[in-house]
């Protein structure tokens, strides 16, 4: 019988394995009690989101605090307009995710004559993902949450007509 966990690393205490998250890239952020207050955010421009897990700040993942650059949030720096909000960058990431798609829903939701505000929004989302992830891909299925401020500015340019918005979905892909 073999074991399961036989050639997983051991660590000891929370800094080891701090110091592999950190390694990895991968940045821990305790969001537990947050909904409903802003009390979290730093850069001043986060909204009050319904769940814990969505009320996250730019200035609280390294990565995204890097591309702020000298602004006080990511929404400020011009490449956040030019990458996340141009309809005519979001055009050409369209055209790839229809190229690149093999499912035909996805493909004919993609190819729509006039896209409405929800399909500018999931572009907007992905190319957002994409920036901050230096354009590599995290991979079919994977969903991260992204910072509040940058969700607000989004919605403020690609508004959905009702106001009722979906909100984070985590992955439905089975980790085992």
């Amino acid at each position: 019988m073999t074991s399961a966990y036989l050639f997983e690393p051991e660590y000891e205490n929370d800094d080891e394995i701090d110091t592999v998250l950190e390694y990895h890239g991968i940045q821990y952020v305790n969001y537990e009690n947050r909904s409903g207050t802003r009390n979290w955010c730093s850069c001043e421009k986060c909204v009050v989101m319904t769940t814990d897990q969505e009320s996250m700040c730019c200035q609280e993942y390294d990565k995204i605090k890097h591309l702020a650059g000298n602004y006080e949030c990511i929404t400020q720096n011009n490449l956040f307009e030019k990458l996340v909000l141009d309809k005519d960058v979001l055009t050409i990431t369209r055209h790839q995710l229809i190229l690149k798609s093999k499912n035909k829903t996805k493909r004919q939701l993609l190819s729509v004559d006039e896209a409405e505000n929800k399909l500018w929004r999931y572009l907007a989302y992905k190319n957002f993902t994409s920036w901050i992830n230096a354009w590599t891909t995290i991979g079919k299925g994977n969903r991260v949450v992204i910072p509040s401020c940058s969700i607000a500015k989004i919605r403020s340019v690609f508004p959905e007509k009702n106001g009722v918005y979906v909100g984070f979905r985590p992955s439905e892909k089975n980790p085992d």
